[in-house]
């Protein structure tokens, strides 16, 4: 029900050939200022009769023998390659439109013939190509369009290494999502799969030798999205540790400091999820807080002091005290107002000296720039 006959498998192919070299896209249709080649290759007849050829090849999978067998590859399908092959040489097909169809169809192209894919990586990625276009145009359909799978990184570590090379530089596609953005988020799923290593020359460290700040703050960000994944091992929270400590001792080293402020404060969303031995979470927090100046994601930082306090009530009211000062334009205070209440109180009705006095002093900082609700502390 609701598919098509294996049995018209010829009837199917006699109909999705012909648009296979239909003569849209053209270079002509390229030369468009906004011209995006994995757009076009979806608002164009051979486009999009490319990627069909791609599901059609799927189907034929489907097709074929039973559970126990192993599955159809290109062999036994030999219309599939010929026109994969063809459509591959640029003198055959030149548009960057159609590398984009390949670029993107990577990994479904590794699920159907694994070693047609590896023998024709250099030409759907090509490393000749001097001006860099028809890399261009396949790596960012595919960085953009598709996750990271780790089964594919050992073959396309190469293509990720020279897009770190090309991190900054001018791309093709017009889509919000920047290839370079991405390229930051494949790099760290592989870092907490554990494909990759924080290892002098490795490709991780190489990022972060060429990556703007901005751009180092985005990687860090997205790994937020990690600590939310059940059942996630512990080693993949120790790698993570690991690279914390490491960009805070890079940025502790730097003549600039301050050039890290972006990236280390995204430590807010790790210290708030809670996933953390609670000691170096704390210190971890302190250590940035000195360095970055500020935090991200306050409100949920200061709730996870308050739960802190009882037991490391000095070290609470400590980054407490820089978060607030750190918040320069003061529109965070207002909406952690009630949490630094709770955490000045616990810290007062502590058996810790020095934690009962910072308390009190931040309590009165606060009443004389005009937070009044703090009198009812003291």
């Amino acid at each position: 029900p609701a598919r098509l006959a294996c049995t018209d498998r010829a009837l199917v192919w006699g109909a999705l050939k012909p648009l296979t070299d239909d003569p849209y896209p053209s270079l002509e249709d390229e030369m468009s200022t906004h011209f995006d080649p994995a757009h076009l290759s979806i608002n164009s007849t051979r486009g999009r009769a490319l990627y069909a050829v791609v599901k059609y090849a799927w189907w034929v999978r489907a097709c074929g023998p039973e559970e126990g067998f192993p599955p159809i590859t290109f062999a036994e399908m030999p219309e599939v390659q010929e026109v994969l092959d063809t459509h591959l040489n640029p003198e055959v097909d030149p548009t960057l439109t159609v590398r984009a169809v390949y670029g993107e169809s990577i990994p479904a192209l590794a699920g159907l013939d694994r070693s047609w894919l590896e023998s024709n990586l250099s030409r759907i990625l090509p490393n000749e190509d001097e001006n860099n276009s028809r890399f261009v145009a396949a790596w960012e359909s595919f960085v953009v369009f598709r996750q990271a799978y780790a089964l594919l990184i050992p073959v396309l570590e190469p293509a990720y290494r020279r897009a770190v090379g090309r991190i900054g530089k001018p791309g093709l596609l017009r889509h919000p999502a920047s290839p370079d953005s991405r390229l930051s988020e494949h790099l760290m799923v592989y870092y907490w799969w554990g494909k990759l290593d924080l290892d002098a020359n490795g490709l991780l460290d190489t990022f972060y030798a060429v990556a703007p700040g901005q751009l180092r703050a985005h990687a860090m960000w997205f790994t937020k999205h990690l600590l939310c994944q059940a059942g996630a091992p512990a080693e993949a929270f120790e790698r993570l540790r690991n690279l914390m400590d490491r960009r805070l001792e890079v940025a502790g080293k730097a003549t600039a400091p301050e050039d890290f402020s972006q990236e280390l404060a995204m430590f807010g969303y790790w210290f708030a999820e809670g996933n953390f031995d609670e000691r170096w979470a704390l210190d971890t927090l302190l250590a940035t807080l000195r360095l970055a100046k500020k935090i991200q994601d306050e409100v949920n930082v200061v709730k996870r002091l308050t739960d802190l306090c009882t037991r490391y009530p000095l070290e609470c009211v400590e980054c407490l005290r820089m978060i607030i000062q750190g918040d320069m334009d003061r529109w965070a205070l207002p909406l952690i107002e009630a949490s630094a209440r709770d955490i000045l109180g616990l810290a007062m009705q502590s058996d810790v000296p020095q934690a009962v006095l910072d308390a009190r002093r931040l309590a009165q900082d606060l009443i004389k720039s005009g937070y009044y609700e703090f009198r009812t502390l003291l």
